[in-house]
């Protein structure tokens, strides 16, 4: 496959009205539009997470570095207990994506091209009003699985989660990229997508999804908003982190540490009620 891809801005639809941004140019991360951990943030460390994943999301030992311009979420070398410390953000502030309205998120980024490193851009729900919290659902807008194998830095992940039901779930793609492995749910190019930064961008208004790489449309399809009971979830929050090992690690872990995901911008648009003011396109 042949391409030459550079930075293109496609932004929200017409329409839409921007509703949180973080543009990370505060000295330190803004805490009142983020948290560190996975699932909680009271003073309590990460759990080693799911998919046999290796890092510890703590902000304490250089994670969390701003540059005056963007973030940079680093895995550090590994600690004495075989864990990475690791960067992560979690908005706060929670999109209902099981409400109607429509939705565009939007990041500009950098990944790490290490083997083993695993950064993403994603969503999840919150929890129930009874505080229980189930999986899925999830959107996941850009992951880098770099295994050093088929899944490496030339290989953008994006897609749904649906825990195996794909019916159940009203889950479909509809259109795919050239060369798009939609068994895999995964892109295949000759782009080292570590050597710069590129955009990745969800429109989302229940059922329908589309999935963008700096303005390149490489997936679209169906999807609804719901627990595993296919009850509406609760509102998503905006996840961006850097994991390591687990199916990254399937190969062993040989990056060298530190390892970054570095973050220029997100940005989350809603679309607007009558009579809103909105952004138009030229």
């Amino acid at each position: 496959m042949s391409m030459v891809i550079g930075f293109a801005w496609a932004g929200p639809p017409a329409g839409y009205v921007q509703v949180f941004e973080d543009q990370f140019t505060t000295p330190t991360l803004d805490t009142h539009k983020w948290w560190t951990r996975l699932r909680e943030n009271e003073g309590m460390a990460q759990s080693i997470p799911s998919n046999h994943e290796q890092e510890r999301y703590v902000e304490n030992v250089g994670t969390h570095v701003m540059t005056g311009h963007s973030i940079q979420l680093i895995a550090k070398a590994q600690a004495a207990d075989g864990t990475y410390p690791s960067g992560m953000i979690r908005s706060k502030e929670l999109f209902d994506l099981a409400g109607g309205a429509g939705f565009y998120i939007e990041a500009r980024a950098k990944v790490p091209g290490g083997q083993g490193s695993w950064p993403g851009f994603w969503l999840a729900s919150d929890k129930r009003p009874n505080g229980s919290l189930a999986w899925p659902p999830e959107i996941d807008i850009m992951e880098f699985i770099n295994a050093g194998d088929t899944d490496s830095i030339n290989t953008l992940h994006c897609g749904i989660q649906t825990n195996g039901d794909q019916k159940g779930y009203d889950a479909s793609f509809t259109q795919v990229v050239g060369g798009f492995d939609g068994v895999n749910s995964k892109w295949p190019t000759n782009i080292d997508f570590s050597a710069g930064f590129h955009t990745y961008a969800l429109l989302y208004k229940q059922p329908n999804f589309k999935i963008w790489m700096d303005g390149i449309l490489v997936l679209s399809g169906t999807y609804l908003w719901v627990w595993p009971d296919h009850t509406p979830a609760p509102p998503a929050h905006v996840i961006a982190n850097l994991a390591v090992g687990g199916t990254a690690g399937r190969n062993g872990i040989t990056a060298k540490f530190p390892q970054i995901l570095e973050i220029d911008y997100i940005h989350v648009y809603k679309e607007a009620s009558p009579g809103q003011k909105t952004r138009s396109r030229s």
